[in-house]
């Protein structure tokens, strides 16, 4: 198989290639990810000293049929990804005639290269892809329509993964950018996956509570918030051993707690330099304070880690769960279905019932005192 190699080349190619497919609703896409991309592709693709170019338009279909549906369009809110797919498409010369009716490697504007080849049946095929027809440009060289577009699915999936979900999965607006923000941002965090879970549980309710996104008055237009985000450490140590989960069991204590981490706006550099009282999302309050060594504290939760949201606020990691160990213990005793040896409960007996909550709430209080010296 012969190689041709690619030649610098053109004298305003994107100008010519919009012209050129304008009239060209099949390309209609395309065309618009080339504008977008206008002024990087220019400093790639020169013109003025006699270059010529190919391109290798992938169809509207070619577009269509490589992307997810109901997602964000990649091409739309990624440059270094549009960019680096539609070099994939271009060769720094015009083609010659004789290329297309034999079997040649081509070097693309990237530095791939792609097998060029007339098949049997006809079609000339350029990696896989079918030509569909030819559009020549007034000076520059050739377009070529193609049926397939020249993107690895990994980086089509890497592109729309480093983009907060906006949509939901049937393509409409989500009601609430926050926690999609929150959960986007921490999603590859192994220690903040309970804080996740116990949002996403609570997502429906908390949204009411904590507006932001779409479908808002216009008062709530620049709606932005703080969340002190507890790890997963900080949670484990809160909770008793042994005993079900009462962010699980109990939706007031969970709504309550995660509220408890909340601050209504996006708290400022001032706010943090020096001694503050917060008022939180539950309307109790919280104090941020600097340790003798330094670190900065929310109550007696030490701030490990700082997160820009998207667009949302800012979410700060922090080591210790803000609430009180009473709520706790008192979530917990509400809502067991289960003695301390894992016996169901007979809710026919309610001597037995209150006998069982008994026992369990001497093992919490032992257990709480046992916490307490240490």
């Amino acid at each position: 198989m012969a190689t041709l190699s690619s030649s610098l080349g053109s004298v305003d190619l994107l100008s010519e290639i919009q012209a050129a497919l304008a009239g060209h609703e099949d390309v209609s896409y395309v065309l618009d990810y080339l504008k977008l991309s206008q002024e990087q592709l220019a400093k790639d693709l020169p013109s003025g000293n006699g270059e010529t170019y190919t391109f290798f338009a992938p169809n509207n279909n070619a577009i269509i049929f490589s992307l997810p549906q109901d997602v964000v369009d990649p091409f739309i809110v990624d440059s270094q990804f549009r960019h680096k797919v539609l070099l994939a498409h271009f060769v720094r010369q015009d083609l010659p005639d004789f290329v297309f009716r034999g079997k040649f490697m081509i070097t693309m504007a990237n530095d791939n290269k792609y097998p060029l080849a007339l098949n049997p049946d006809g079609v000339v095929r350029l990696n896989g892809a079918n030509i569909l027809g030819v559009i020549p440009l007034e000076t520059m060289g050739n377009i070529y329509v193609i049926d397939e577009i020249f993107a690895d699915q990994e980086d089509i999936y890497e592109a729309i993964g480093n983009v907060p979900p906006k949509f939901g999965p049937l393509g409409e607006p989500l009601t609430n950018l926050l926690f999609s923000e929150i959960n986007f941002a921490l999603r590859k965090r192994p220690d903040t996956t309970y804080i996740r879970e116990y949002l996403d549980l609570s997502y429906d309710e908390l949204g009411s509570e904590l507006p932001s996104g779409f479908y808002l008055p216009d008062s709530h237009e620049k709606t932005s918030y703080t969340f002190f985000a507890p790890t997963d450490d900080a949670i484990a140590t809160a909770l008793p051993q042994d005993v079900s989960n009462p962010f699980y069991d109990n939706d007031q204590f969970r709504r309550n707690v995660l509220l408890a981490h909340f601050v209504r706006h996006r708290l400022s550099d001032e706010e943090f330099r020096q001694r503050s009282v917060l008022t939180m999302a539950n309307n109790e309050t919280a104090v941020i304070t600097r340790s003798a060594g330094g670190s900065l504290l929310i109550n007696r939760a030490t701030i490990v880690e700082k997160i820009p949201l998207a667009t949302t606020g800012t979410v700060y990691l922090i080591d210790y769960l803000m609430t009180d160990q009473d709520e706790i213990y008192k979530a917990i005793s509400s809502n067991q279905t289960f003695d301390p040896w894992g016996i169901p409960f007979d809710n026919n007996s309610s001597e037995q019932q209150v006998q069982q909550v008994d026992i369990i709430a001497e093992l919490l209080l032992r257990e709480k005192q046992e916490k307490e010296k240490q």
